[in-house]
């Protein structure tokens, strides 16, 4: 057994049982742990903490190796303007690998490279304008490799009913998209056109995106999840 002192004071077992693997009850410690670097954020699941703006989603999620023996933290955002069984993971960027024996050295030095890596503000309330640049700078990532994120910030926009949002983002997706090889992507009948068709229609219906966030937020349990104002 090795003891770890800990952020919170006081000694705690971090590590029991096989040396180098997480337990459960080091996973409950390490998700404290980075709750207490982020004031806005809230524990949604195990290893899991959330906030939200507006429709938008933000986890930070520490992905646990299969065999336990180390994370890697994660942050992304789901849009709740889209019917999905479960988040989906767009804007999303890493930090570094954490081990058993690192956690307490350097779990707060990984908060704080995911704090400079997110595209999108993690604490405060925010404006729309930048909620776009957040995803306009995602936007030239290379290895960008879904075209949800094209669809999430034109339905984030659509959501707050901001017309000159809406034609912006619009013009910018249509952009951005055509750079892509539509055999890849696009293969479905009328290819990149039809999906943006669809997804400018969805953007002007902004009582329907609003039912469904409604009913997302209800069936994926955001009760608990803090929520950070959008300033229109």
């Amino acid at each position: 057994m090795i003891i770890i002192q800990t952020s919170y004071g006081g000694n705690h077992d971090l590590i029991e049982g096989i040396e180098g693997i997480y337990t459960k009850k080091d996973k409950a410690v390490i998700t404290r742990d980075w709750e207490s670097q982020f004031n806005e954020f809230k524990k949604y699941k195990p290893l899991t903490i959330s906030n939200r703006i507006g429709p938008l989603i933000m986890n930070i999620m520490l992905k646990m190796s299969r065999a336990g023996n180390f994370y890697t933290p994660v942050l992304y955002v789901h849009n709740l303007c889209r019917e999905f069984p479960c988040f989906t993971m767009t804007l999303r960027c890493n930090a570094g690998i954490v081990s058993p024996e690192q956690h307490d050295k350097i779990y707060i030095d990984e908060t704080i490279k995911i704090k400079n890596k997110s595209y999108i503000p993690v604490n405060g309330d925010i404006t729309i304008d930048t909620v776009i640049e957040g995803y306009e700078r995602y936007f030239k990532n290379p290895v960008m490799d879904s075209y949800l994120d094209y669809e999430d910030l034109v339905l984030f926009c659509g959501w707050t009913g901001q017309a000159d949002k809406i034609e912006y983002t619009l013009k910018l997706v249509y952009k951005e998209i055509k750079k892509w090889p539509q055999e890849r992507f696009f293969n479905q009948p009328g290819g990149i056109v039809s999906w943006f068709q669809q997804l400018e229609k969805n953007a002007w219906e902004g009582d329907i995106l609003k039912k469904i966030y409604e009913s997302e937020y209800k069936k994926h349990k955001c009760e608990k999840i803090p929520e950070r104002k959008i300033i229109l």
